[in-house]
């Protein structure tokens, strides 16, 4: 009789002690030694809503509003050398494709007047960039055949191309849940960090053709992730066959003012200081990004195979500022956007 009731018991318990045995660890561990190739997508759509823009008291292009479509493509080569604690110690990159396409029309009276194609890419492309984990940063060189490169290029680059901030930090099972640092945030967003860019418009009016400093865009990264409030989410949906799947949830918002980046809106200033000296005055910046999105983990080999997030973003720009061009200027923007992405990551 006992043994009866046991055996019914096994039965019925067996899928479950099944699916118990097959779950591992969510770590990151690929082979040392191994290479990755990741494709990073993403398209922005962005509306903006309003626009009011006062030079010395006269208001301009009253009424004018603009769309926007941006698209990106990211294809690198990760060889891993070594890793340790669930990170790469030695980690060289080869950036295969680096490219962008951005769309700009802009009218009034739901006429568009001014349209502006923008092509970016980036002297990053083709070249090998050696990280190197250094206590707890990470160093970046070029390796030795591109060396002759300049290497600001490298200051806005990250090493983590393989969303390890997706990772719980204890033991987790199916139907957990649990949170992303949102400092880590841009890490997921923008994996990989700023890729260098250089713009070249074909519009009639190029006013994008320029390119921004690596390093203002990389502290402009690390600014955002630390004003960030509210929750980003990591839910484990599912597990089948050594994938998980993550489930993923973003309701974040940031308010900033001058105070909070004064020594970035100074830094933003000096470069258009051929055009003249800027003064900022006043600089509010508010924004919010929802967003969900899946993701396959291979927990057998340790590693991200691919990501989807798909989101929007509402945000509002009050800038003052005085500018000298031959005589003082005082001009005060005001914006208001929102938008939605579309954002794929797939590793091979």
């Amino acid at each position: 009789m006992w043994f009866t009731t046991l055996l019914k018991v096994l039965l019925r318990a067996a899928p479950l002690l099944a699916v118990g045995l097959a779950i591992r660890p969510l770590t990151f561990h690929p082979s040392p030694g191994s290479t990755l190739t990741k494709c990073l997508a993403n398209e922005w759509r962005v509306h903006l809503d309003e626009l009011e823009i006062v030079i010395n008291d006269v208001r301009w292009w009253t009424g004018y509003t603009a769309d926007s479509e941006l698209s990106q493509r990211i294809v690198v080569s990760d060889t891993f050398l070594a890793l340790q604690g669930g990170r790469p110690t030695a980690l060289d990159r080869t950036f295969e494709t680096i490219s962008q396409k951005l769309g700009v029309s802009m009218g009034a009276s739901g006429r568009y007047h001014l349209r502006e194609s923008v092509s970016g890419r980036s002297a990053l492309e083709g070249t090998t960039v050696q990280f190197r984990l250094e206590g707890n940063a990470y160093t970046a060189q070029f390796a030795p055949l591109d060396r002759g490169l300049d290497d600001a290029l490298l200051d806005g680059l990250d090493e983590d191309m393989d969303l390890r901030v997706l990772l719980p930090t204890d033991t987790v099972r199916v139907d957990d849940r649990w949170t992303i640092d949102l400092e880590s945030l841009p890490d997921l967003l923008s994996p990989g960090g700023y890729f260098a860019w250089t713009l070249e418009s074909s519009g009639a009016v190029p006013s994008f053709s320029r390119s921004l400093d690596p390093s203002l865009m990389g502290e402009l990264r690390l600014l955002l992730g630390g004003m960030l409030e509210g929750q980003a989410t990591v839910t484990y949906a599912a597990q089948e066959g050594g994938i998980a799947q993550l489930d993923l949830s973003i309701d974040v918002e940031a308010t900033s003012g001058l105070d909070e980046l004064s020594e970035f809106a100074e830094k933003i200033v000096a470069e258009f200081s051929d055009w003249g000296a800027v003064e900022v005055e006043r600089m509010d910046l508010v924004f919010s990004l929802n967003a969900t999105g899946t993701a396959k983990w291979d927990t057998e080999r340790g590693l991200l195979m691919g990501l989807v997030l798909e989101g929007d973003v509402d945000s509002t720009l009050d800038l003052a500022v005085i500018w000298n061009l031959g005589s003082m200027h005082s001009i005060e923007v005001r914006a208001e956007t929102h938008g939605d992405f579309e954002q794929s990551f797939d590793t091979r």
